[in-house]
């Protein structure tokens, strides 16, 4: 499946929570929706709320890894990885 965005931003570090769906709204395809692909340039953990509501965390996420994450919001406390780009479809 190719994945194109209708928008992206680009963070050098998580200093903040990130909310996901906000950040996405009116350019997701999938409505309502919360999911995103995130590109992480740079490794580390990433602390998330997923669609449910509940926390959750991928550990050790190498560079340049591509996900692909129905989460409400990326979240700064817990997230140790950098250059992160996220996408909406």
């Amino acid at each position: 499946m190719i994945c194109t965005a209708g928008k992206t931003k680009t963070y050098a570090t998580v200093d903040a929570d990130i909310d996901v769906y906000t950040e996405g709204k009116g350019v997701s395809t999938i409505q309502p929706s919360a999911s995103c692909w995130i590109l992480v340039g740079g490794t580390g953990d990433l602390h998330y709320v997923g669609a449910s509501g509940l926390e959750d965390t991928i550990a050790a996420i190498p560079a340049n890894t591509l996900l692909w994450l129905r989460a409400q919001k990326i979240l700064d406390t817990g997230t140790t990885v950098t250059k992160l780009t996220v996408g909406w479809p």
